[in-house]
């Protein structure tokens, strides 16, 4: 049950700080893809869902939505200053003629 409880630990933060550059694979004498394994851990912790899938997953709810429903990221009322902070104040003037 130790480990049991190691690989929950690890499927509830660490997989999530993997970039999945798979680099590790390429470095690794015996061939294997650690980035492989993060993706499957990853996948099992959204089917599954877990507490750090939800965290994770939470900010591209609206986004994944749109895309799904419109067949585009975002739509013209998604572009506030509120919603993209780090755009500066300069977005009000982009977004007031759509």
């Amino acid at each position: 049950t130790e480990n049991l409880e190691g690989i929950y630990d690890a499927m509830q933060e660490k997989i999530w700080a993997c970039a999945q550059c798979y680099t590790c694979a390429a470095r690794c004498p015996f061939h294997n893809s650690p980035g492989g394994l993060i993706m499957l851990m990853r996948e099992t912790a959204i089917k599954h869902g877990m507490q750090s899938a939800k965290d994770v997953l939470k900010p591209f709810t609206r986004v994944l939505m749109k895309l799904i429903t419109t067949g585009n990221q975002l739509a013209p009322n998604m572009i506030t200053a509120d919603a993209f902070p780090d755009w500066g104040p300069g977005i009000a003037k982009i977004n007031a003629p759509l």
